[in-house]
């Protein structure tokens, strides 16, 4: 066997499933066990043969996933449509079709509130690019004179831009930078255009404002847009939010983090191993 071949079988035995029943180390079963009476069954993200040669590491994987899963700020129903919304934002369709299911056995979300969600976060990641690419958030951008620069709210005229504004404010509580940047001003059908699509699917139906922005914040912390989660953090004390609740909220997304990149690791969920 060539070296190559050697190193490819080596990943391939580290990234290995294990089944649960070939597994010897007692805080291993005992975090299996615990797995079991909460999800039903040993999940994937715990099945590598890598986490399974590491208890300690496991444990403190386990210990950060069962923190995040036992709130103390936030009702389980919410903290599951965070869950949802993360795994959405993400586009990690595994955990996607995982966190549905919970949310449906589990926590009583309905399909309705799953439907809202879904479009919730589209807007929120839509919005998320915009500011990226116009780069609204930089210290730089009082200093900018091109067409990228933000402009002050008491120098826009035109009605339909001032009527835009007053309905974003609703829900936002300001009006967002995104809807100051010059070029965007310029052209008054696209952001008529931006502006009814965001109000549709930030419209409070099947979930409340409060609930929005606390899926905001999780959502815009995994796209690490600092800019948008502070002005949601604000508008989600406004609406009712604990701090405590909001802190929970993001620690989750460390949560996220580590669960995605171990899984990407291992390529838990890329091909079949078992």
């Amino acid at each position: 066997m060539t070296k190559e071949a050697t190193k490819m079988s080596d990943l391939s035995d580290v990234t290995r499933l294990v089944n649960p029943e070939e597994v010897t180390d007692e805080r291993v079963k005992q975090i299996f066990e615990q797995l079991k009476q909460g999800f039903g069954k040993v999940l994937p993200a715990y099945r590598a043969k890598g986490l399974v040669d590491d208890p300690e590491f496991m444990q403190t994987y386990h210990s950060l996933i069962m923190n995040k899963f036992t709130p103390k700020n936030i009702d389980f129903k919410t903290l599951m449509l965070l869950e949802f919304a993360a795994d959405v934002a993400a586009r990690w369709e595994y955990c996607v079709v995982g966190a549905y299911q919970m949310c449906l056995a589990a926590a009583g979300v309905t399909p309705e509130e799953v439907n809202k969600t879904i479009k919730l976060v589209s807007a929120t990641v839509g919005l998320s690019y915009l500011e990226a690419g116009f780069n609204v958030f930089s210290d730089e951008k009082k200093n900018e004179t091109d067409f990228t620069r933000l402009v002050e709210i008491d120098e826009v005229t035109d009605e339909r831009i001032k009527k835009m504004y007053e309905e974003v404010k609703q829900f936002f509580g300001k009006v967002p930078e995104i809807y100051r940047v010059k070029c965007l001003l310029d052209d008054t059908d696209y952001l008529q255009t931006f502006h009814d699509a965001l109000m549709v699917y930030t419209r409070p139906e099947a979930l409340d404002v409060k609930t929005m922005h606390l899926i905001c914040i999780v959502v815009l912390t995994i796209m690490r847009n600092g800019g948008a989660v502070q002005r949601h953090i604000d508008a989600a004390i406004k609406t009712g939010a604990t701090p405590e609740a909001i802190s929970e909220a993001i620690r989750g997304c460390y949560v996220n983090g580590a669960v995605f990149s171990t899984s990407a690791g291992f390529a838990i969920f890329g091909y079949p191993k078992e």
